[in-house]
């Protein structure tokens, strides 16, 4: 991967850790996906403990319904007012929301900080929030993405969650 490829993902996506964290962890996944839960609380543990800093893009995982799509668009708008952290982890450890068309999303943004839930809703029905989604997806095919989790770190791609924690300590693996 070029420098500049990898400096448009680590830009382009929604960061949670310290920004100056020692490794930044590009990651694509789907909120619906079970290994990304499981990989998600790897990731966690690592942040907590000032490790890491991971970017997330959302790339959809096949089979999933709309829900997931419904959730990643509650999680960048939830970005756009500093919660996407909050939001994030919501969606990864709660099923509250799958399988649920019609939810009242701002209900939940509000349950996880966001307070301009009006610009929230205006948030999930512009059509740019779908364009990010859609220019993820682009992305993710571009670097040839074909299973989720979908990890970079330090500029190498590791999909699926084989022994992930070793993967991050040791990225050379």
């Amino acid at each position: 991967m070029i420098r500049t490829e990898w400096e448009s993902l680590v830009s382009r996506g929604s960061l949670y850790g310290k920004r100056n964290a020692p490794t930044v962890v590009v990651e694509f996944g789907d909120y619906s996906c079970g290994f990304c839960r499981d990989a998600q609380r790897v990731l966690d543990s690592l942040v907590n403990r000032d490790s890491i800093a991971v970017v997330f893009h959302y790339l959809r995982r096949e089979g999933s319904d709309s829900s997931a799509i419904a959730a990643a668009e509650a999680s960048i708008c939830a970005a756009k007012q500093d919660r996407f952290v909050a939001m994030h982890q919501f969606l990864f450890s709660s099923a509250d929301w799958r399988g649920k068309p019609g939810l009242d999303w701002a209900v939940i943004a509000n349950r996880v900080g966001v307070s301009d839930t009006l610009g929230f809703r205006r948030c999930l029905s512009d059509a740019s929030t779908l364009a990010k989604i859609a220019a993820d997806s682009v992305i993710a095919r571009k670097l040839g993405i074909t299973a989720i989790p979908a990890l970079f770190v330090k500029e190498r791609a590791w999909e699926g969650n084989a022994d992930l924690r070793a993967k991050l300590a040791d990225p050379r693996r």
